[in-house]
């Protein structure tokens, strides 16, 4: 969007909220951010001139996660495995989301692996040094590429702070099974790169953090008390 400022936004953000449908899944996400942004801007207005934040905040935030939600809404009928990764991207530029939201979009590249896993009739994989559990060998192999994009905008929704988003535990959203399958993919990708030494001391580190996302919680606190006692 080509307006300046975030006081003529108010004027369409209820609006928009409303008709949020009626855009594209794709332009909904670039209006999100927008959107994010300007609640943004009247936040630092606001402490600017000392005083508390109004009801624009609110008023653009809403549309703005309005706008989320109804991208999140369609994913699965994207027509490629970016979509996805650009709902996370803009959830993290728009500086608002929920965990909810973070499981739809990977939900929809779950299924958009599994698809096209089907259609291209993948071989068994050849004997590796990091065998893939056996739920991630029914989706397509990963890139590379692909996973270190999933993994660094996954960890800047976390790093970001953003509102619903993060959960109670540093470093653990809280993922549906199909969400986990998909990150432990991603996992696998890096760590086959790892092992080829394709990976900088900075990517190295999305791996352990991927690990971290991949465990259901009840596995995750059992292992935080054992490591307590």
């Amino acid at each position: 969007m080509l307006v300046r400022g975030w006081r003529p936004l108010l004027e369409i953000a209820p609006r928009l909220e409303v008709a949020c449908f009626e855009v594209s899944k794709e332009e909904a996400l670039r209006v999100a951010i927008r959107f994010g942004q300007a609640a943004r801007e009247a936040v630092d207005e606001a402490q600017d001139e000392a005083m508390p934040e109004t009801e624009a905040v609110t008023m653009l935030g809403r549309c703005s996660l309005a706008l989320i939600a109804s991208a999140a809404a369609r994913a699965r009928d994207a027509h490629s495995t970016e979509f996805a990764l650009d709902g996370l991207e803009a959830m993290s530029c728009a500086g608002v989301g929920t965990v909810a939201y973070v499981d739809m979009f990977l939900a929809s590249l779950w299924c958009r692996l599994s698809r096209e896993a089907a259609v291209h009739q993948v071989l068994p994989r050849e004997p590796q040094q990091h065998q893939e559990p056996r739920h991630v060998r029914r989706l397509l192999p990963m890139t590379l590429a692909l996973g270190l994009r999933l993994a660094t905008s996954l960890r800047a929704l976390g790093v970001n702070e953003l509102g619903e988003v993060l959960p109670s535990q540093a470093g653990h959203l809280d993922l549906a099974a199909a969400s986990r399958t998909v990150t432990l993919a991603a996992k696998h990708a890096l760590l086959v790169a790892s092992s080829r030494s394709e990976l900088t001391e900075q990517q190295e580190t999305l791996i352990s953090f991927l690990d971290r996302l991949s465990t259901p919680p009840a596995t995750l606190s059992q292992s935080q008390r054992l490591q307590k006692k």
